[in-house]
């Protein structure tokens, strides 16, 4: 017979620590990420092996541009708990960053999706790093399995659109963007400046796509003119 005696003060510090994870948490939400890193510190010193607050304190780094501190802390979570997906994909991201290390994020990626196939937040990462490496078919192909993975995910929609730009396919990468107003939402406060993001890319292309209409237009017309000109009577 063995009997183990929890202390007291260690469930009291646990309970804490969940308290203080849930508040950290909407702060980070609302985009209040100084407050946010803070609380998160202040809960891994009640509760060290929380991995998810350690990996959201990395996350949270990652906003305020502290990008080494965030690998600091999203290596400790990943070694922690080698089955959190998260933490590998928030990695790929910072190295994503640095064009001369994006063979180092895919393999973080493909680690992740090994993990959770079906991680809107990875199939997404992957597509934009196809994107930045102008491979445009595989990026959409990418971006359309992160939207079927998450359809309320803004993220995969706006970079569909860019890689259909990059398709040279205006028309449909409008549609995608039209695409994101009716079936994404806005999660917390990171899709802010992707929304913001998509109403100026929607106006800019299609600003450009009605200048290459009105061309169009204007050279039929001149085509017609002559023609009709050349008819007798």
């Amino acid at each position: 017979m063995v009997r183990i005696d929890i202390p007291e003060q260690v469930i009291a510090n646990k309970l804490e620590a969940a308290r203080l994870q849930e508040k950290a948490s909407q702060r980070a939400k609302q985009g209040e990420y100084q407050k946010a890193a803070g609380i998160f510190s202040r809960v891994l010193e009640l509760d060290p092996t929380n991995v998810k607050a350690r990996r959201d304190l990395g996350m949270t780094f990652v906003e305020l541009g502290e990008p080494e501190k965030a690998k600091e802390h999203l290596i400790e979570a990943a070694t922690l708990d080698p089955h959190d997906a998260w933490s590998f994909v928030v990695l790929g991201n910072i190295l994503a960053r640095d064009e001369n290390k994006s063979d180092a994020a895919e393999r973080f990626y493909r680690k992740a999706l090994g993990l959770k196939p079906d991680d809107g937040w990875a199939l997404n990462s992957i597509g934009a790093m196809y994107t930045e490496r102008e491979k445009y078919d595989e990026a959409v192909e990418w971006f359309d399995k992160s939207i079927a993975a998450n359809p309320k995910f803004a993220n995969p929609y706006y970079g569909r659109a860019h890689a259909l730009i990059g398709q040279g396919k205006p028309e449909a990468a409008i549609a995608s963007i039209e695409e994101l107003f009716h079936r994404a939402e806005m999660q917390d406060a990171r899709s802010g400046p992707v929304f913001q993001a998509a109403r100026e890319h929607y106006e800019a292309t299609a600003k450009s796509l009605a200048k290459t209409y009105a061309e169009r237009g204007d050279g039929e017309l001149e085509a017609h003119q002559e023609h009709v000109e050349d008819i007798p009577g």
